[in-house]
């Protein structure tokens, strides 16, 4: 019953979490921010935010100047936990703001002031960061509130710690409604910690699968999240304010290595993107006249000839039915290519990304396990006509909202080389995984990309929309869960 009660509070938390907002306007909680680090924030992001952006582009810059400086040694293992820092921070940001300089460090800056205050739920631990130790209340806390159950449902952890994280003692609730609470102090920690525990426990529930928990483990969980949340704050303040890092950790090995070179690639590559113009035409001098000055006297008309001219079929020209093909695919790519900045406008941009992917829903494991062809007997029409008109654009939707693959990349490679890319996604990354699937072997992939690659994309597209909860339109986007 007592867990009932505790796993129910994560809706009668909105009030509370506006209470914190409130703090963050007018109250105590918004002083944690000096102003001498704000300057210092916005004299690093006026580096990379020449104008002002959307969250995401503010972030992808973000991440690529932390690559590119300096400032960080070329050792750019703390970039990773910068971006992690970031994307926790704009989470609840509205896609369509745009942020300067200053917009930019409000949201980061409070952010990491009030995940400063992650080892201080009550009852938890003493210390901070690498020093913070479990109390022995823990486990008690947490038997107490489980009871009658002895363990806890893995997918229950995230819900479990955000409500034990809003519930502050007896402090969350009206003086009228609790005569019997003797707590009387300040909030010691925001809803934004509440918000991040409970996502570090839902990305921890993906290791622990659908198991039963401890007390003990789940004590653990909260422990793991004060080290991880103390690894990004330093990391966030040596690339912002240029604070000498000592407790993230460095991996050396090949593979941050490789890593570390992907992400300036990566970087390289946004930089000519948002650095390309329009070239210059170079035209030829004319005359007084108007008349190329180069330009050569125009050939003189042959005389007729009393002879009929041969007329060729164009069929039998050698090129010309080439050409004609050539001509064809080129149309189809430079549609795909138009059609999917409209997509991405207009669904892309209001669908939910990686980041916010929860684990696959028994349904959506359900339509993975049918086949290709079985599985568009139960795609929505939306899905299907983009899945047959506009394969490149719906097949990079998916790549993105599940992998987080570049849209754009993914959208150039679907339309000029829709089934080695699709065969390549199927058969060698994580996609079916992450959709509830499994990993198709190199013939069956290759075979079902060549033969029914609408198929393979409408089915995928539908099995994201089951998981996200919701419902791609042809030119919208709507959540129906």
């Amino acid at each position: 019953m007592k867990l009932v009660l505790l796993l129910s509070l994560p809706a009668a938390a909105a009030a509370w979490s506006n209470l914190f907002r409130g703090l963050r306007e007018g109250g105590k909680l918004t002083s944690s921010v000096s102003r001498e680090d704000m300057n210092g924030c916005i004299a690093n992001a006026e580096g990379f935010l020449e104008h002002p952006v959307g969250k995401w582009h503010a972030i992808e810059k973000a991440m690529d100047y932390c690559v590119m400086s300096k400032k960080v040694d070329d050792k750019n293992f703390v970039c990773p936990h910068y971006r992690e820092i970031l994307n926790a921070a704009f989470r609840r940001e509205p896609t369509d703001r745009k942020y300067d300089a200053e917009g930019f460090c409000k949201v980061a800056e409070t952010y990491v002031s009030e995940l400063g205050a992650a080892a201080r739920i009550p009852n938890m631990g003493k210390g901070d960061g690498l020093k913070f130790k479990l109390s022995k209340d823990c486990e008690p806390i947490v038997k107490a509130s489980l009871a009658p159950a002895k363990t806890l449902a893995s997918r229950s952890a995230p819900d479990f710690w955000y409500a034990l994280c809003m519930n502050q003692d007896c402090a969350h609730f009206l003086p009228s409604r609790t005569r019997w609470c003797t707590v009387n102090h300040q909030p010691t920690h925001s809803a934004a910690v509440c918000e991040a525990v409970r996502l570090f426990a839902r990305d921890e529930t993906s290791i622990f699968g659908s198991s039963q928990l401890e007390p003990k483990e789940v004590c653990n969980m909260y422990d793991e999240f004060v080290e991880d949340s103390y690894i990004e704050v330093e990391a966030y303040m040596h690339v912002t304010h240029g604070k000498k890092h000592k407790k993230v950790p460095v991996p050396e090995d090949r593979k941050r290595a490789l890593s570390s070179s992907a992400m300036k690639n990566e970087a390289k590559k946004h930089g000519i993107r948002d650095g390309s113009g329009i070239p210059v035409e170079v035209k030829a001098p004319v005359d007084a006249a108007g008349k190329p000055i180069d330009a050569e006297e125009p050939a003189k008309p042959e005389a007729k000839s009393d002879e009929e001219p041969l007329e060729l079929d164009p069929a039998a020209v050698p090129g010309r039915t080439g050409e004609t093909e050539e001509d064809a695919h080129g149309g189809r790519v430079i549609g795909q290519l138009i059609f999917g900045i409209l997509y991405y406008l207009l669904i892309v941009k209001h669908y939910p990304s990686h980041l916010d992917l929860p684990p696959p829903s028994e349904d959506a494991k359900a339509l993975q396990a049918v086949n290709e062809i079985s599985a568009t007997t139960h795609a929505s029409m939306p899905n299907l006509i983009l899945s047959y008109c506009c394969t490149g654009p719906r097949a990079a939707h998916t790549f993105y909202s599940t992998l987080g693959f570049n849209y754009w990349a993914g959208c150039i490679l679907m339309s000029c080389f829709p089934c080695c890319t699709l065969w390549v996604f199927n058969s060698f990354t994580k996609l079916n995984q992450k959709l509830g699937g499994e990993k198709r072997n190199a013939f069956k992939g290759l075979l079902c990309a060549c033969l029914c690659s609408c198929c393979v994309v409408a089915q995928d597209a539908e099995t994201l929309d089951r998981i996200t909860g919701y419902e791609t339109r042809l030119c919208s986007v709507r959540r129906v869960k």
